[in-house]
């Protein structure tokens, strides 16, 4: 071979180098510096932009100065529940640390039942007054490379662009549910325009992981794991909690479990179990 000549790598199809991006090993950014994810409290008067809402909640994000905190408020008047969420969560978390689970859950920062926004830029209407709050860490998105692909994978060419300008496509986590299956190229997931259509909440079944190669014994190990601890040791039902996957503060991939709003616990009766 001449010094002329280059050799060229057999270029990946789109699903294996997603696969590589949403795998669980190092990626190919560098670690972040640790004080931007260093979660600390949110205090009134910072800036604050909405993250998500549904039913019940609104999530707000502090995005400025490196803080890695969100913030949860009740969508209509004051929920005494996000109190005992942030205790169940809490327990979560100290469970699977105890037993080394590789699940993560978001630390806890703090409740406060008289917390005001006073600054919520780009917050829906009705946050000028005071909300209970549930303050916790922020789950990482995943990497913009895993945003870039997941673009060209789900999105027609001609609207690509306008949903890599959206900001909101910036905040990327993957659903994992092992429950479904082909869901990346259902109908059911089709945008409606390039204007709405964000990556916050992809969702990745079954199907999805094998075809793009995720290491499907590893996820489902250690889902049921996580889930047996939740149930047995912390005495938890698990109802309604959600695995993502995100990202760490060392540039990995990693699941996260989130969303204990509508936990309670066990009663060890014939109702409860």
């Amino acid at each position: 071979m001449s010094s002329r000549e280059v050799v060229v790598n057999q270029p990946w199809t789109l699903d294996e180098a997603l696969g590589d991006a949403l795998a669980f090993k190092p990626t190919w950014r560098k670690a972040r510096k640790p004080k931007v994810f260093l979660p600390r409290p949110v205090p009134p008067g910072e800036p604050l932009e909405a993250l998500g809402s549904g039913r019940r909640h609104i999530v707000l994000v502090m995005d400025s100065n490196g803080f890695n905190s969100v913030i949860k408020l009740p969508r209509l008047g004051e929920n005494p529940f996000l109190k005992t969420e942030g205790h169940l969560q809490s327990i979560a978390r100290q469970r699977l640390l105890k037993y080394g689970s590789d699940i993560r859950v978001p630390s806890v920062l703090f409740y406060n039942h008289y917390w005001h926004p006073m600054d919520c830029l780009g917050a829906p209407r009705g946050l000028m007054y005071p909300h209970n709050a549930l303050c916790t860490e922020r789950i990482p998105s995943l990497s913009s490379r895993a945003r870039s692909l997941l673009v060209e994978k789900l999105v027609p060419e001609n609207e690509r662009q306008a949903v890599r300008s959206n900001p909101m496509n910036k905040k990327l986590l993957a659903r994992v549910y092992m429950g479904k299956s082909d869901y990346i190229n259902s109908p059911r997931r089709i945008y409606q325009n390039a204007d709405v259509f964000t990556l916050c909440d992809v969702v990745l079944s079954v199907d999805d992981m094998f075809k793009i190669g995720l290491d499907l014994d590893k996820i489902s190990g250690e889902m049921g794991s996580a889930l047996a601890i939740i149930h047995w040791s912390a005495m938890l039902d698990g109802r309604g909690v959600e695995f993502v996957l995100g990202s760490t503060e060392k540039g990995q991939n990693a699941l996260w479990l989130h969303d204990f709003d509508r936990c309670s616990f066990i009663t060890l009766d014939i109702a409860g179990v």
